[in-house]
């Protein structure tokens, strides 16, 4: 389903036509019938605020669509499409062409800030997060222990959760301190359990 966003401002913005509230009772009527929900949301726009982001943010981990197969929702940007609405409106908000990608140009210093920070972020680990889960995948189709099985999955879990910590670990720092200090980051226990699994499932 196509959430877009869960701030009613952005909504507005987007002329979606629905509300949070309608959200969350799409969310609630899909749950209640047992049907998997498969959320697609845009993090980042040119005209969001970073409380637009905890919103989008907190919507996701309140109603549990922390699925690591959804993780991209994490880094979502807008790419407006020419010709509509929202292009015609907001087009001098992004650089580049409609031919090629187009960048936002972010109003609010602290998303600017989260942005390049996820960018850095994912650039340095998202390729070793994504081997991490194949390696430990690969091990539970070749064991028949279940112990080990047990180890296996729980590694999983924790691996394919991680991103959605450190997304929130940067955004509370850009709420608290206005600011992202990337090498902070890389001398945290995230980078640790990341290096450590690494090593443990390294073929």
């Amino acid at each position: 389903m196509g959430v877009e966003s869960n701030s009613e401002t952005v909504l507005k913005r987007y002329n979606k036509q629905t509300t949070p509230d309608i959200n969350q009772e799409a969310i609630n009527i899909l749950k209640a019938l047992s049907i998997e929900v498969t959320p697609y949301i845009i993090m980042f726009e040119s005209l969001e605020s970073i409380n637009d982001i905890r919103k989008n943010f907190d919507f996701i981990i309140e109603n549990n669509l922390t699925k690591y197969n959804v993780v991209n929702n994490l880094y979502q940007t807008l790419m407006p499409f020419y010709g509509t609405e929202y292009y015609l409106k907001y087009k001098n908000y992004y650089t580049g062409s409609i031919h090629k990608r187009m960048i936002p140009i972010f109003l609010d210093n602290k998303v600017k800030s989260l942005y390049d920070v996820l960018y850095k972020y994912r650039n340095e680990f998202e390729d070793v997060i994504n081997e991490i889960i194949y390696n430990i995948h690969k091990k539970i189709d070749k064991n028949n222990d279940y112990n080990y099985i047990d180890e296996l999955l729980n590694d999983a879990n924790l691996i394919m959760k991680l991103p959605y910590s450190i997304f929130e670990y940067f955004l509370i720092m850009i709420e608290k301190y206005d600011t992202c200090d990337y090498n902070l980051f890389l001398n945290s226990n995230f980078v640790n359990i990341i290096n450590t699994l690494r090593k443990k499932y390294n073929d």
